[in-house]
Formats: C-alpha cells, sequence, structure tokens
C-alpha cells in the first residue's frame, strides 16, 4: 500500500478520533444533567423531610402546652403558655403550607425526572454502541498501518492533546502551534510524503493532498 493510501487511511483515523471525542463528550453531558436534575430531586425531597420532622416537634411541643395548661396556672403563667402554643400553632400552619406546596412539587418532579432518566439512559445506550463501533473501526485501522506509523501515533495520543492529534502545513507553519517549518521540512511532508510530527506541538503532519482530499 502507499504512501497516499496510507495518509488517507490516517485521515479517516483522525476523523474517528474525533467523532469518539463528540461521542464520549454528548455522553458526559447527559449524564451530568442526570446527575443534577437527580441532586435536584434529592434536595426537594430532603427538605419535605425536615419539614415533616419539624411538624413532629411542633405535634409535641402541643402536646406539652396541652399538658401544662390542663394544670392549675397561675392566670400569667397560662397566659405566658397559651402564648407559646398560638405561636406553634402559626408556625405549624405554615409548615403545613409548604409540606403541601413542596408534596405537588415533587409528584410532577419525580415524574419529569423518571421520565429524563429513561430517555438519559435510552441514549447513553445507543452512545454506548456507536463508541463500541468506533473502537473496533480505529483497532482495525490502526493495525493497518505501518510499525513506525504506529509507535508515532501512540506517542502523540499518550499526549492527549487538546484540539486533536493532527494538523497541516500553513503558511509554512503548522496550522495549530505555529511553529514555522522549513522548506525542506515542507517538501518531505507535501511532496514527499513522509510521516512527520511537529517540533512544537508534536502533531502528526497530514500531507496537503489528503487534507484537501486530492488522491492524485
Amino acid at each position: 500500500m502507499d504512501n497516499v493510501a496510507v495518509f488517507f487511511q490516517l485521515k479517516e483515523y483522525d476523523s474517528l478520533c474525533r467523532e469518539n471525542d463528540s461521542l464520549k463528550k454528548q455522553k458526559s453531558d447527559l449524564i451530568d444533567r442526570l446527575k443534577n436534575r437527580q441532586s435536584e430531586l434529592h434536595t426537594a425531597q430532603e427538605q419535605a423531610q425536615t419539614l415533616k420532622e419539624r411538624l413532629r416537634d411542633l405535634d409535641r411541643e402541643l402536646a406539652e402546652f396541652d399538658r401544662v395548661l390542663s394544670q392549675r396556672l397561675a392566670e400569667a403563667s397560662k397566659q405566658e403558655v397559651e402564648e407559646k402554643a398560638l405561636g406553634v400553632l402559626i408556625e405549624q400552619q405554615k409548615i403545613e403550607e409548604l409540606l403541601e406546596e413542596k408534596k405537588t412539587f415533587l409528584v410532577g418532579f419525580e415524574k419529569t425526572v423518571a421520565e429524563i432518566t429513561q430517555e438519559s439512559n435510552e441514549s447513553i445506550q445507543d452512545l454506548d454502541r456507536k463508541l463500541h463501533h468506533l473502537a473496533t473501526r480505529r483497532e482495525l485501522l490502526f493495525a493497518s498501518f505501518p510499525s513506525d506509523w504506529q509507535g508515532m501515533l501512540e506517542r502523540v495520543q499518550a499526549k492527549n492533546l487538546s484540539l486533536g492529534n493532527f494538523t497541516k502545513i500553513l503558511e509554512g507553519k503548522c496550522a495549530l502551534c505555529r511553529y514555522k517549518l522549513s522548506l525542506e521540512v515542507q517538501s518531505e511532508i507535501d511532496q514527499q510524503l513522509k510521516l512527520k510530527a511537529c517540533a512544537g506541538c508534536s502533531r502528526i503532519f497530514l500531507p496537503y493532498q489528503v487534507v484537501s482530499g486530492s488522491r492524485t
């Protein structure tokens, strides 16, 4: 197989890597969105539970006030207890209203989160199938490359470069890091179709005819 054909396979490999990164980001975004919704639901459920616990505390306080008021008390003491009991009753009413609002909210929100969970899980499964297909194709392509090309590709992949593993010549420089290339190196890449890595950023150069899509 001539170098032109291998370079086109390398370009395809680059496209598969980019698609793989895109699918992984989609999956990550879905998982984050689902986690955020589930966290919001958990927070709302905890708030409802806190309100319920406060109501139980208030019930105990009112029961204690009833017990105290059933005893013989001086008028001043009785009035003081009744005022405290009234304050508890007012707080109890407010909390009951808040709890009803929270329960109503939870009914709708739990349904929404359940739907989001199902949709997200289905989408994640679909993305996993696509990622598996891409991984298989990438492995087959990688195995078809000459051993020295494999070595160079493994080295640049190990760097986890944010803008991908490949670059091209643009105005005599690396298109990404702008490292200036000698005319000799430019010729080796674009004319002699040699596999070269950028001395500036380590990315692999794709020849002009491969970047442009011309096989001639």
